[in-house]
């Protein structure tokens, strides 16, 4: 706007570029003493319509300031205007506004504060290129007014109160003297164009549809969202406003936003705001709005029931990310919703660095970097030197042998590349406490539930007593559940019957169930740990046992002693020099009551 109020106006603010992994840029940016920018292609029409005008014009193109330029640069703001079916009355008040801003001059130079382009409109309004583009600048225009007076509203105005309210200018008594001379050029233009707009010349918000079908979608950068019925009045859309437009352009329109883009509900029913990375939509939380830049980007409204779907939605397995705060160097891949970290020898040698790099919302990051791929995802070492493969079960890699691999249907899955460095740690895991648990063949009827590493069979009886059946019921390896179900739960876990009937808490030392009672519980410490549940069968054997397995340690209060536990049964007297490297360790002695170590017989 020509020396307009310095003022915030109310629109959405421009794009600019973004700091992190993912940028986003808002057109080229122009020094003072850049040309004009072209506004079509001159035709000798255009020569002649000016030549014309020359002798008819009174106001700031006066004494022959009319050249094709000029010219052509009206007809655009005419086409655009015609476009969009509206009344040629409009077009004189954008081509007064105009004539008034820029005196028809497509100037990218930004001499007055921010401004450029035909109207002279400041970044808040829209991207460079958009400002620059005759169509969309137009549009922009045309979508101030029409919100500015509904109904048509501005038919009772005068012209020049119409551009200044939508200009907020400066100097509002400068646009009227212009008006005359706007409608000569518009009537030289001549009759309305047939041919309706490309979506693409429209803004964001403009609701548009081809004439060849019922289907209504809103531009937002560059893309057609779908706008369903139930959107129609939950988000304010005025079905009055629709732009017809080429229907091949129609069809054509992407249905998803950039990468990068920032939106919200167009129905105001929250402070939500979302970046779109891969057609997902990811909430960006409130430290990650001002941290990650997300504020100097324009939110633009989207319907309510894309977004929901959006939000549903989850990024590509073999997509690469990084926090878009830039703040942080990690780099992960993303399998089956979850973002695994890549080291910095494998963010080359296994080709990470070739794929685009995203930025995403900083939490939303940390909350994927904390989960694991999905149950039944089978993965292997992406770098292709390691043939095992893996199935992913309640945030283990459970290895699968070669018989498995066919016999058990997981070569009917996609397998994951995942890195390697991540892959082993998972494979050290065990499913979490209270994954039940079947053979993956289906020939074995046998349940079992993970309990601090090892799978506790299950009875008939406990199965449904105990609730077991009212769990997901996950299939495994068959050859890593016998090896689990071979193992005890490790030493130092705290149990007690599940069917919480009994009362009796039990700390597992060797495969043995140790009794603790209420003082043994607190005055060792186990209080302080989980307490987990069992199967009360294999409880009762576990408590059955008469000595903990061979080589268990074992420590009770008020004896500095740590045993041993013999291949007998008998317990052995440990000295200092059995401690150290590559000998035993005191972390690994289990701290039981001091009767259940009196009872053990003693050895040397």
């Amino acid at each position: 706007m020509s020396k307009r109020l310095h003022r915030t106006i109310a629109v959405l603010a421009a794009g600019t570029a973004l700091t992190g992994a993912l940028t986003l840029g808002v057109g080229p940016s122009f020094a003072a003493g850049q040309p004009n920018v072209s506004c079509g292609t001159l035709t000798s029409a255009d020569t002649t319509a000016a030549a014309g005008l020359n002798q008819v014009l009174t106001g700031k193109l006066r004494n022959g300031a009319m050249t094709a330029y000029r010219f052509s640069c009206a007809r655009a703001i005419v086409d655009a205007v015609r476009a969009r079916g509206l009344s040629d009355q409009l077009a004189v008040i954008a081509v007064t506004t105009a004539i008034t801003e820029s005196v028809l001059e497509n100037n990218p130079n930004q001499i007055d504060f921010d401004s450029v382009g035909l109207f002279q409109q400041r970044a808040s309004w829209g991207s460079t290129s958009d400002r620059l583009s005759p169509a969309i600048s137009t549009n922009l225009f045309l979508n101030r007014l029409l919100n500015l007076y509904p109904n048509n509203s501005w038919q009772s105005k005068q012209v020049g109160v119409v551009c200044q309210s939508v200009q907020v200018s400066a100097y509002p008594d400068r646009y009227q003297g212009e008006v005359a001379d706007a409608q000569r050029i518009v009537n030289a233009v001549g009759a309305a164009s047939t041919t309706p707009p490309n979506p693409l010349s429209l803004p964001a918000g403009t609701l548009v549809k081809s004439a060849a079908g019922p289907d209504v979608k809103v531009m937002i950068a560059g893309a057609g969202i779908p706008v369903a019925a139930a959107d129609v009045g939950a988000d304010h859309y005025d079905l009055s406003r629709i732009v017809l437009v080429d229907d091949t352009a129609f069809r054509s329109l992407p249905g998803v936003p950039p990468a990068g883009t920032v939106v919200l509900d167009q129905s105001g029913g929250g402070a939500s705001r979302y970046v779109v990375v891969d057609g997902a939509a990811l909430p960006v939380s409130g430290t990650d709005w001002t941290a990650d830049g997300y504020n100097t980007r324009p939110a633009l409204g989207v319907p309510t029931s894309w977004l929901q779907n959006a939000r549903q939605g989850s990024l590509s397995s073999g997509l690469v990310v990084s926090a878009q705060s830039g703040t942080d160097p990690s780099r992960y891949v993303m399998v089956d919703g979850a973002a695994l970290p890549i080291s910095g020898a494998e963010w080359t040698t296994n080709g990470y660095d070739s794929r685009p790099l995203m930025g995403v919302p900083t939490d939303w990051l940390h909350a994927a970097a904390a989960r694991t791929p999905g149950s039944g995802t089978v993965v292997k070492n992406i770098s292709g030197t390691d043939p095992s493969v893996y199935v992913m079960l309640n945030g283990a890699a459970l290895p699968i042998s070669g018989a498995e691999w066919t016999a058990d249907g997981y070569d009917t899955r996609p397998l994951m590349g995942v890195p390697g460095t991540w892959l082993q740690s998972a494979a050290a895991k065990s499913p979490t406490n209270g994954t039940v648990v079947m053979n993956q063949s289906g020939t074995d009827p046998s349940r079992y539930v993970m309990v601090a590493g090892a799978a506790l069979p299950i009875s008939g009886t406990e199965w449904t007593a105990a609730g077991y059946n009212t769990r997901p019921l996950m299939g495994a390896p068959g050859t890593w559940l016998q090896n689990a179900a071979a193992t005890s739960p490790a030493n130092g876990t705290v149990v007690k019957n599940i069917s919480g009937t009994d009362p009796s808490i039990y700390v597992i030392a060797g495969g043995a169930a140790v009794p603790l009672t209420g003082t043994d519980f607190t005055t060792l410490g186990y209080d302080q740990q989980p307490l987990l549940s069992v199967p009360g069968t294999w409880e009762q054997n576990a408590v059955a046992k008469p000595a903990p397995a061979q080589g268990t340690l074992l420590l009770s209060p008020n004896d500095p002693t740590v045993w041993l536990v013999t291949a007998t049964g008998q317990k052995k007297a440990l000295t200092p020099g059995d401690f150290g490297p590559g000998k035993y360790n005191l972390t690994d002695a289990v701290k039981v009551p001091t009767t259940y170590t009196t009872k053990l017989p003693t050895t040397t």
